[in-house]
């Protein structure tokens, strides 16, 4: 009887381990939508050479965020802005170990289009808690995934587009920058401007529509139409 109990708790107590070891197992995400057009033609590429954003992300040694294994409790999101693939920045997020870090990419030979200079983001100005905070009221997580039908065919200019891979399940969004009656251009903006303030360090003039240098003007330029308005 006594061996009996032994096999039993023994088994209970090998079926407890296998349990907590699948929550520590790197998977592939499962897709939170179908893939829609403008995602194989911007992540594949076209043309000639079919360069798209999975060249950008083979050249920084990155795998698509789509097919990165991950464990359950970690968080990446990759967001994107640029007029075209030659002139696009990203920025990559990564909540692991229960820490935040990021990095800052953009294309280094805009022309051949063969390297991107990487940059290790600092601390965001008032703190990682604080930044990731503000994304979540910002709405990054409530873009919707599917293009709204009115802003469809308004994929040009500068586009915004996220990434994310959250407990397992990948989604992402797209839209043009600066359409105010599109409710996901607000949002992409919003974030998209709280990204560039968060991490500028002043180093460089807001030519045209650089990213960081430009988000101080976005934003002050925003708030004073706000302003007006009231």
């Amino acid at each position: 009887m006594q061996t009996i109990v032994r096999h039993l708790l023994l088994l209970v107590v090998v079926a407890t381990v296998a349990v907590a070891a699948c929550g520590f197992v790197r998977t592939r995400p499962v897709r939170h939508q179908p893939v829609d057009s403008w995602e194989t033609i911007l992540f594949d590429g076209y043309g000639e050479k079919k360069q798209g954003y999975d060249h950008y992300t083979k050249l920084m040694k990155l795998k698509p965020l789509r097919e990165e294994l991950k464990y359950p409790d970690e968080i990446e999101i990759r967001f994107w802005r640029g007029a075209y693939l030659s002139d696009s920045e990203m920025v990559v997020l990564k909540f692991t170990d229960g820490k935040w870090s990021g990095i800052h990419a953009k294309p280094e030979d805009p022309i051949n289009f063969t390297r991107i200079k990487v940059t290790r983001l600092p601390v965001p100005r008032g703190g990682w808690e604080y930044f990731y905070a503000k994304l979540v009221e910002f709405g990054v997580y409530e873009v919707q995934t599917e293009i709204e039908e009115t802003c469809r065919n308004r994929l040009d200019g500068i586009l915004h587009l996220v990434e994310i891979s959250k407990e397992n399940v990948y989604r992402n969004a797209i839209n043009g920058a600066g359409y105010e009656n599109c409710d996901g251009s607000r949002k992409m903006d919003l974030i998209a401007e709280h990204i560039a303030v968060s991490f500028d360090d002043g180093g460089a003039e807001c030519k045209t529509y650089e990213w960081f240098p430009c988000g101080k003007v976005s934003r002050e330029s925003r708030l004073a139409e706000e302003k007006e308005k009231k």
